[in-house]
């Protein structure tokens, strides 16, 4: 049984992807809208967590995940 879509939750990426994980988190003012941030796959931990997208609905991130490429979604 896949698990639900959640905010705060790693969603990982293949391995050749500029990111390793996906991480998507809700807006605390507004709950109905989602930010999605990226790890990088980089050996630099100083600058591993990038903003893609902000203020979009949780339908548009579960697809711009799943065009990236990210395997455990679970929807």
């Amino acid at each position: 049984m896949a698990r639900e879509f959640q905010s705060g939750y790693m969603y990982m990426l293949p391995l050749d992807n500029k990111y390793y994980a996906l991480l998507p988190e809700r807006i605390w003012w507004k709950p109905w809208r989602w930010d999605l941030n990226g790890v990088l796959n980089s050996p630099h931990l100083d600058e591993h967590l990038t903003t893609i997208a902000s203020n979009i609905r949780r339908d548009e991130i579960i697809g711009l995940m799943r065009i990236m490429g990210a395997y455990n979604i679970g929807d």
